[in-house]
């Protein structure tokens, strides 16, 4: 590999020489330094390229990595049922993401433990222009496609531009194996989500999903994509699933840090209501921090610092998300493509001045705007250190919980097929409500320790249903109920 890392260690020794990572100069940091990893560079080819750049990033100061381990229906380590990225069709194929972490883990000769949290790309699962291989998600399941309102299935002849649907039961089933299989299979520290929302542009139409969205509100139309309560449907197939996903990952282990990669286009003065994120593409991340079905809030905080208005956004979203991460982590997420190198470190700072638990730079191995040579950067940032450590920030809730989780599904009695979109009462202290997702599954997390009933009418009988659960701190507790 050829000095995948040397654009970031020159911006690391300049920062800790200038205290820009450690402001108060103490030997204890406790703040992230991520950066996301493109694991399909070309450069990140062998066992020995990946172990190199880990330690180049390890010299930096960087204390968790993102390397992606599922895009567009591939798998970047050793899935049991997805295809393997494997372009140089090496045999067996490398499997990139234990690579990585055997890489980040190690610690000996004093080395410095690097967290691994895989990123994993949801619902754009190909963007080539040819048709997916037989094997692919895409072309086992092409009824699982979004689909654009008013717009018919694309024809052959088209350019394929697949994301599936997250309206679709199927999809979000898929989306849950797979988060599962990289937590129970591997050492990771955390689960990064990126693409976490519907496609923009009044997607969401697929027909499975309008066929659910009209028997829910027994409808017979077709809603517009501005419809208010067809949007809000949407947000809460998006909620569901990142939900599960928490849920299900926890059980597998309880520590395990969720990060959500947030959007935060647009003007930042606009009621939420009104954001791209909420409106454009369903993505209701503030909710998720309240509810606490996500650890860690990465904004995609994309802006050059050079343009006056996109300075102003960029320090106005870091105050919104850190107000509305809920007490969680908020790591700023910085698109250090776009910026100088001093333009990179007073956003850095910007980040730090706004209560941010830190910085993850988009991307690894990406230089800066200036394109200067590495040798230019390395002389001009000569008399700084990079040896200033930092400490990942705690997250108590998950070291100390003090409240546990319900989950379960419900299903027809004889278990034939799940009960879609049917309320489901928490009852014992504070009541919540649920609605179960298209594969009857629901959950409730932050539940004081306790005893409960969970509670559902069924559907056209008036029937209620109950079942008592017990909740303690730091456990799931597993309640499934037939009808």
């Amino acid at each position: 590999m050829k000095n995948i890392l040397l654009w970031l260690c020159p911006v690391f020794l300049f920062l800790s020489g200038n205290t820009v990572w450690a402001e108060t100069g103490t030997a204890t940091v406790r703040e992230y330094r991520m950066a996301w990893i493109l694991t399909y560079n070309e450069d990140i080819k062998s066992g020995e390229s990946i172990r190199k750049s880990v330690e180049e990033a390890r010299k930096t100061g960087l204390n968790a990595l993102l390397p992606i381990a599922h895009r567009r229906g591939r798998a970047y380590y050793n899935s049991s049922f997805l295809p393997v990225y494997n372009p140089g069709n090496i045999s067996p194929p490398l499997d990139t993401l234990q690579a990585f972490i055997d890489a980040a883990h190690d610690t000996s000769e004093g080395k410095a433990y690097i967290e691994i949290h895989p990123w994993v790309v949801l619902f754009p699962v190909w963007l080539d222009d040819y048709d997916p291989p037989e094997k692919h998600i895409a072309a086992l399941h092409p009824q699982w496609a979004t689909r654009k309102y008013g717009e018919e299935p694309e024809s052959s002849g088209r350019k394929p531009r697949i994301w599936l649907d997250p309206g679709v039961p199927g999809v979000c089933d898929y989306f849950v194996e797979v988060c599962r299989e990289i937590v129970s299979r591997y050492d990771v520290d955390g689960l990064n989500l990126d693409y976490i929302r519907y496609y923009e542009g009044g997607h969401g139409y697929n027909p499975i999903a309008l066929e659910r969205f009209r028997k829910r509100y027994g409808r017979t139309n077709t809603p517009e994509p501005g419809d208010a309560r067809w949007q809000e449907w949407q947000r809460e197939q998006i909620t569901n699933l990142v939900r599960r996903i928490y849920v299900e990952t926890k059980m597998i282990k309880p520590r395990l840090k969720l990060s959500i990669c947030s959007i935060v286009w647009g003007n930042p003065d606009k009621p939420f209501p009104e954001s791209a994120f909420y409106s454009r593409v369903m993505q209701d991340w503030p909710s998720w921090f309240q509810e606490g079905i996500a650890d860690i809030n990465l904004p995609m905080n994309y802006r050059s610092e050079e343009d006056p208005q996109r300075y102003r956004d960029f320090r106005s979203w870091a105050r919104i998300c850190r107000k509305n991460s809920a007490g969680r982590l908020f790591v700023n997420g910085l698109g250090n493509y776009l910026n100088t190198i001093s333009g990179s470190i007073a956003q850095i700072r910007a980040g730090k001045r706004a209560g941010a638990d830190g910085s993850c730079l988009f991307r690894f191995g990406v230089n800066n705007s200036e394109n200067k040579p590495y040798g230019t950067l390395l002389e001009a940032l000569a008399g700084g250190t990079c040896h200033v450590a930092a400490s990942p920030p705690g997250c108590p809730w998950l070291e100390n919980p003090q409240t546990g989780m319900i989950r379960g599904f419900v299903k027809k009695e004889d278990g034939s097929r799940p009960v879609d979109g049917i309320k489901i009462t928490l009852k014992g202290g504070v009541e919540k409500i649920r609605h179960t997702d298209g594969s009857g599954y629901f959950a409730f997390v932050g539940v004081a320790p306790g005893e409960y009933q969970v509670a559902v009418t069924a559907p056209g009988e008036g029937r209620e249903e109950k079942r008592g659960v017990n909740v303690q701190k730091g456990r799931i507790s597993s309640v499934d109920i037939d009808l």
